[in-house]
């Protein structure tokens, strides 16, 4: 590979020093890429569904799963 194009690592903030964090050839985004309008609105909605279904006693639709 010539070029990595990333919004996401591993580890977020990435520690000092990572090897790909200020390398020439890698280009970082804000890990944003996600947002917009409607978006927002999308994830506001998710969340307060899962909220109801906690309520009411049932399984979570969108579960959010943390590293392993």
């Amino acid at each position: 590979l010539g070029t990595a194009a990333l919004d996401v690592l591993e580890q977020e903030p990435p520690r000092d020093g990572h090897p790909v964090v200020g390398h020439a050839e890698s280009i970082m985004t804000p890990h944003i890429a996600w947002y917009s309008a409607e978006s927002e609105v999308i994830l506001r909605r998710k969340a307060a569904q899962n909220v109801l279904a906690w309520a009411q006693d049932q399984v979570p639709a969108y579960v959010v799963v943390g590293p392993r």
